[in-house]
């Protein structure tokens, strides 16, 4: 009640201001409040101060609104007459208020207020108070400066969204003709900064060079909030830069200002040559009482805000960083390192550790920075002989920070270790004087900080956590960058000083010991979880809240981290042999915990979901935890018993997992390099980690975590459920219900689901999730009985399906389809061949995991017929496998990626097999059979994604075998057959080798959608990789099978991947590969244009001879048909190419570009050079072809029909004739008895029907595309064109073949041809040739092949709209 009663005040204030009695109430309360413990105000009070400012505000006036009228009517500080005179006296004649800091901020906006008011005309009466304002002000002004400026620095000091609002306080020293970007109006060309900017500018600068002492330290912390931001910090950089002067020597005093970089280091130079002198010897040292002197405490404050200022400037500015470490004089590494040798306060040599983790940030500082530490033994890694106390920072923390209870230099050091890690960490750090690695370092951290922080006492609450924080994210950065190698478990020895010492083991090695045994790290990470879900089941605030949230992710990481990286270390640790013990981390989940006596800690980690909204990344953690530990089949009935121990527990994690599934925040799609939208991805992760925890929890014998969180029985038989929803007979709202509201939305509107649209990716997941619950025959009862009678989820459902929308992708259409075939399967009775499939499947799946990993491994390594054998399973149960259950394995267990990567691997055995006598063919079996694979994976777009991720392309492109096509006559011949008549000539094997690839590419390119443009874009880099190959096969004259299938699929990749929208990708590339990566596309459009021509041309009845003579008259008929369909994919390629380049080209025709020249004549003959534009002369003659070439196709194609129904009825020779096409020899088909010529002979019809219903397809795809094309180019050279003067004409005494040079591709890139050179005698005979040729038969022709076919499955109408426009064109052009 009394927060509605505040929330009702500040809606009141803000509609309408208070009045003046209302307004002096208000002000009166507020006189009176005090602050919390922390200093800050509570909820309430806070709530009335903004109401109090709502009711001073007059913004609007400056914002020029249509009600600004209106509300200057309504305000009380303008209508009632005692309004101002009662308020000011309040605030600036009455008493001192309780909190001084609160009453300033008022005063600060009622004067504010009164100056904005004062330019009113009804403002007049209020220029004595502004007056009397001033007054004060001028009084205080020097009293309050260093209040300003702590308060400008402390303003400016957060930037969480990187806004660099401090740019207003900096103005550029560049000139106007400067081409930089400057000030706070970034993305314009620079100009003359605001008179704001110019005034603060000038405040920053004027200050520093007039600044008293007392002003100083002030005046770093506003420098030091002011330098906060990448731009800021360099402006801030210049201008301690240009503030100093040069000194002849360092006792010299320093002349020019006291705020520069000069100054800074001379004074830092001083001060650590004054203090080493008194730096005591090792064994004199007392550091309970450490001899500090030099140093007073005005001069700690000032160091110490420098040291901060000079943190934040080479934080955010590289350059300023490696300026500043390189310059020769000042050297600030070397005199920080010896600072921290000196006695000097830990406070101030945290600082310094701040400051060098700071310049840690550069790599080539941070290699430095580790031998350094390792000299200056800052932390001791070699006893010295015959010292007896030790020495360094571990001494500090336990004697003087443990005493004063305050860990500055413990959480500093941790800090810099943190950044050198993140940065370089070199192996032989410490080489010579100990054994090398960086184990002492780890020792230290987890001995002397982790494993003690929780016994030592704090003054400040906070630092508990904060302590627990910076150690924690040290070990979290070790154990990401740590792969296991066989290395690591080898006991090496090093020499030191002539003695055999072990050497150290990578950090990450240490770290994973100590989680997979029952150590006292992994007891504490487990301790601080548990700490963690109680601190944030209480919902309040406490000191220290953030760091242990953070600490407690850095936890949640290291356990998947251990998870992740287990099986390796643990088959690695037991392949060496080793005496080490160590036990999976899901069985140390299992143990017994020290505080609560109970084995809670998988119970603790699922605690962490219920609290995603306010801690996205530890519920993401902990759903990827659960999800891991969910494999183990032993797991899961103890994880149901542990859940549902307690009621008040099972309630609460069946909420947190309802709670993931349920969020509003997720977001599908997002780019991982988008900062806005992280938590809107990680909300979808977790949703995705969750669904396939269920997915395979329900794979599992019951009782399983699937059923108990979906809502079923778990202590009585399943098929004993009573679905209800939630809140029914005490029923709680599980994850089937949270599922089944998603995808019911939309599902009452005529466009369905919209979950199927939005996020596609999860409506697979959730569909798979019921269709499991269907198909199980424990769940299956009642989940019909549910989703029929309470949800009407089938019906509701498959009214919708298949779920297909214009506009829709790619990858939701496979899914909406896989969908349906899923309730399809439900619903219909199954064929005995996919029951076959689907029982077959079920016994391999009943192997588990075990199977998989056995077979995935003998495919990546094993005998080369093991190999085989093990790809060939892997390609057909992928075939079968609807789920993907064997994808995902293959992608997460990392398979997919050593396979992948493999491909290097095989480029050096492939590159022998050119040879002209090659050693085995063995590499060559294994190629293709891993291409296969590769290519059935590319089938589906989850797969071709992940091959993309795996950097599929990229390893083709390193590939050196595809440039040896063997180019020199005798080596493409020579040795083509061995005496057995088996090895293939190089020619032969080289295509057995670029096939397979050039199939996968095309695979990849159609599985993949429009939104994954970086498949294109890779495989336009293997294009260009290779473009002498490409260009080689493009222009050679063989047309044998091999060469016909290069072509073909050469032109269905470049057609998807060479087009302009290359260049549109949102890449940041330069002028110079960008102009290259132009001229490549340019190009490859060229080389297709000229192979059509020659397809198209008089050359193509010499190509259509050489098929027939290649095909010998032993060979089966079918490789002649293969051959036929060949040539017209081509055209049809290339024809889609042209019309894929003029829609990117405009929408309109005005702007389109010319493909063809303006020239529609059919010469004897149209082959010209490649450097030439060919005519429109060339599509209409393929248009032509193509119409002759559907009615030959369809004749046959009905024949075979006819004869295929009557195939017992067909007289013997006409058998005989059908079977001679599968049978080679002259007298093959005389040894085939009657009975089984019937049978050959029906296969072969079947082959003859799918043979000519695929040339249908691409006659009727290349009359369309030709008849689009004409129309574009008729359109704009008949109606847009502008002609030049007659004497120009392109085309002088001949039409069609004359240099067509102008339009070539403009190399600028414009997306447009150069038409400077068409006159008006070229569009007139243009449109005259055109005339002659799309005739009436022609035009009849068209209009049959759209009634025969087009019309039932293609666009209807198409070919009959286009055919009416060119008409229209031809006769109705411009005068």
């Amino acid at each position: 009640i009394h927060n509605i009663a505040i929330i009702n005040i500040i809606i009141i204030g803000n509609v309408s201001p208070l009045s003046k009695e209302d307004t002096m109430t208000l002000i009166g309360h507020l006189e009176t409040v005090t602050a919390e413990a922390d200093g800050s105000l509570d909820s309430v009070n806070l709530a009335l101060v903004m109401a109090l400012l709502y009711c001073l505000d007059v913004s609007f006036l400056e914002q020029g609104t249509e009600d600004r009228e209106d509300l200057l009517q309504a305000l009380p500080l303008l209508t009632e007459k005692q309004y101002v005179a009662a308020v000011h006296s309040r605030l600036v004649e009455g008493q001192a208020w309780k909190l001084p800091g609160l009453q300033a901020g008022v005063q600060l906006a009622w004067a504010l207020s009164l100056r904005a008011v004062s330019q009113l005309p009804q403002g007049a009466g209020i220029t004595p108070f502004i007056a009397q304002a001033i007054v004060n002000f001028k009084i205080n002004f020097t009293l309050d400066l260093d209040h300003l400026m702590i308060l400008i620095g402390e303003f400016y000091s957060k930037d969480p969204f990187e806004l660099e609002l401090a740019l207003e306080f900096w103005c550029p020293s560049e000139s106007l003709q400067h081409t930089s970007l400057t000030g706070s109006f970034l993305g314009v060309p620079l100009q003359r900064p605001p008179h704001k900017q110019v005034v603060l500018s000038k405040f920053v600068r004027q200050m520093g060079d007039l600044l008293p002492a007392t002003l100083y330290i002030p005046y770093l912390r506003m420098l030091k909030g002011l330098a906060n931001g990448h731009q800021c910090s360099h402006y801030c950089f210049s201008l301690l830069k240009t503030n100093g002067a040069p000194h002849e020597n360092r006792q010299a005093v320093v002349s020019g200002s006291v705020v520069s970089w000069e100054h800074f280091f001379h004074s830092l130079m001083l001060y650590h040559e004054n203090l080493r002198r008194d730096v005591p010897s090792a064994d004199s040292m007392q550091y309970r009482h450490p001899p500090i002197r030099g140093i007073t405490q005005r001069e700690l404050e000032g160091l110490t805000a420098f040291l901060q200022l000079l943190t934040t400037i080479i934080t955010w500015s590289e350059n300023a960083r490696l300026a500043l470490c390189e310059h020769p004089q000042w050297t600030p590494v070397v005199v920080m390192l010896g600072l921290l040798q000196c006695s000097v306060q830990p406070v101030l040599k945290a600082q310094v550790l701040h400051a060098l983790a700071a310049f840690g940030k550069s790599p080539e500082i941070a290699a430095s920075l580790w031998q350094s530490l390792e000299y200056t033994q800052i932390l001791q890694t070699v006893k010295v002989p015959g010292q007896r106390q030790a020495a360094g920072i571990e001494v500090e923390l336990n004697e003087i920070e443990s005493s004063c209870e305050e860990y500055p230099l413990t959480r500093a050091f941790c800090h810099l270790i943190s950044t050198l890690v993140e940065s370089a960490l070199p192996v032989n750090l410490g080489a010579g004087l100990r054994a090398p690695g960086f184990q002492p370092y780890l020792d230290f951290l987890r001995d002397s900080v982790f494993l003690a922080f929780p016994t030592r006492a704090y003054r400040r609450p906070a630092e508990k956590w904060e302590l627990a924080e910076a150690v924690l994210e040290v070990f979290h950065k070790l154990l990401r960058e740590y792969e296991p190698q066989p290395a690591d478990f080898l006991q090496e020895m090093v020499e030191l000083q002539g003695e055999q010492m072990p050497a150290h083991k990578p950090p990450g090695h240490s770290l994973m010991f100590h989680l997979l045994n029952d150590s006292p790290t992994l007891s504490l990470c487990l301790s601080l979880l548990e700490e963690g879900a109680r601190q944030l089941d209480t919902y309040a605030p406490f000191p220290g809240k953030k760091q242990l949230e953070s600490a407690v992710l850095h936890c949640l990481c290291l356990l998947e981290l251990a998870l992740q990286k287990e099986v390796t270390f643990m088959d690695l640790l037991r392949e060496s042999q080793t005496s080490l013990l160590v036990s999976p981390v899901e069985q140390l989940l299992q143990g017994v915990s020290a505080q609560s006596r109970r084995a809670d800690h998988i119970t603790n980690i699922a605690r962490y979901l219920y609290h995603s909204s306010s801690n996205p990344d530890a519920a993401f953690q902990s759903a990827k935890i659960l999800r891991r530990i969910a494999r183990y089949p032993n797991i899961q009935a103890r994880l149901v018993g542990d859940f549902t121990h307690d009621q008040v527990v099972s309630e609460k994690l069946m909420a947190g997992f309802v709670e993931c599934l349920d969020s509003e925040e997720a977001q599908e799609g997002v780019a991982a390099d988008d900062p806005e939208k992280r938590v809107a991805r990680i909300h979808h992760e977790t949703k995705i980690h969750i669904l396939n925890l269920l997915i395979t929890s329900l794979e599992l014998k019951g009782p399983n975590l699937g059923l108990y969180l979906l809502g079923y029985e778990v202590k009585k038989p399943v098929s004993s459920t009573n679905l209800q929803d939630p809140g029914v007979l005490g029923c709680p709202r599980s994850c089937l219900h949270a599922i089944l509201s998603l995808l019911q939305r939309g599902s009452e509107w005529r466009t369905g689901p919209v979950l199927t649209k939005q996020a596609p990716q999860l409506a697979e997941l959730f569909y798979q999730v019921i269709y499991q619950l269907c198909a199980c025959p424990d769940t299956s009862g009642p989940t019909m009985r549910y989703l029929r009678t309470s949800q009407d989820f089938l019906f509701s459902h498959l009214q919708h399906l298949p779920f297909i929308l214009p506009g829709m992708s790619d990858r939701s259409q496979h899914i909406c389809l896989k969908s349906t075939s899923m309730w399809e399967r439900l619903t219909a009775p199954e064929d005995c061949f996919s029951k076959l499939q689907r029982e077959n499947l079920a016994i391999i799946e009943s192997y588990g995991t075990a199977l998989m990993e056995v077979v995935c491994r003998d495919a990546c390594d094993g005998h080369e017929i093991g190999r085989m054998l093990a790809l060939a399973v892997l390609d057909r149960v992928l075939s079968i496998d609807r789920q993907c259950q064997w994808l995902m394995y293959l992608c997460n267990s990392g398979y997919l990626r050593v396979l992948v990567e493999s491909l290097r691997q095989d480029d050096a055995a492939l590159q022998t097999l050119l040879t002209p006598q090659p050693p085995l063919l063995k590499p060559l079996y294994i190629y293709e059979s891993k291409m296969a694979l590769l290519t059935r994976v590319a089938k589906t777009a989850q797969g071709a994604t992940e091959l993309l991720r795996c950097g599929l392309v990229g390893q083709l492109v390193e590939c050196q075998v595809f440039h040896m096509l063997p180019q020199n006559e005798a080596l493409r011949v020579f040795g083509q057959r061995d005496p057995s008549g088996f090895i293939p000539s190089p020619l032969e094997r080289y295509r057995q080798i670029l096939l397979p690839t050039l199939r996968l590419m095309q695979v990849i390119l159609t599985s993949t959608t429009t939104q994954h443009q970086q498949g294109a874009a890779q495989v336009l880099q293997w294009l260009i990789v290779h473009s002498d190959v490409i260009q080689s096969i493009l222009h050679g004259q063989d047309m044998s099978m091999g060469a016909l299938q290069e072509l073909s699929l050469l032109t269905a990749i470049i057609s998807k991947t060479a087009l302009p929208g290359a260049l549109e990708m949102g890449q940041e590339i330069n002028s110079a590969a960008l102009m290259e990566l132009q001229g490549h596309i340019g190009r490859f459009q060229r080389q297709s244009l000229s192979l059509l021509v020659r397809l198209v041309g008089t050359d193509r009845a010499r190509y259509l001879k050489q098929i027939e003579e290649t095909v010998s008259p032993g060979d089966l008929a079918e490789k002649r048909e293969e051959m036929e369909v060949a040539m017209q994919q081509i055209c049809a390629n290339i024809m889609e190419y042209c019309q894929t380049l003029l829609l990117q080209s405009s929408a309109e025709a005005q702007f389109s570009l010319c493909l063809f020249s303006p020239s529609a004549s059919e010469p004897a003959d149209v082959a010209v050079p490649s450097a030439r534009v060919p005519s429109l002369g060339l599509v209409l003659l393929l248009l032509k072809n193509s119409a002759t070439d559907f009615f030959r196709y369809h004749d046959s194609h009905r024949q075979s029909l006819n004869k295929l129904e009557r195939v017992e009825q067909l007289p013997p020779e006409e058998l005989k004739e059908l079977c001679q096409g599968l049978v080679s020899g002259s007298g093959g088909v005389e040894k085939v008895p009657s009975v089984q010529r019937n049978v050959l002979a029906k296969r072969r019809l079947v082959q003859l029907v799918n043979n000519r219903a695929k040339l249908l397809a691409l006659c009727s795809y290349t009359i369309e595309t030709c008849l689009f094309v004409i129309w574009r180019h008729l359109e704009f050279y008949l109606l847009y064109c502008t002609p030049t003067d007659p004497k120009d004409s392109l085309l002088p005494g001949f039409r069609g073949q004359d240099s067509f040079i102008a339009f070539c591709v403009d190399p600028s890139g414009s997306r447009g041809l150069s038409v400077s050179r068409v006159s008006q005698q070229d569009l007139e005979q243009l449109q005259t040739d055109v005339a002659n040729s799309f005739n009436e038969p022609l035009q009849r022709k068209l209009l049959e092949v759209e009634g025969l076919y087009s019309k039932t499955r293609s666009r209807h109408t198409f070919i009959q709209a286009l055919t009416r426009r060119i008409r229209g064109l031809v006769h109705h052009a411009k005068g």
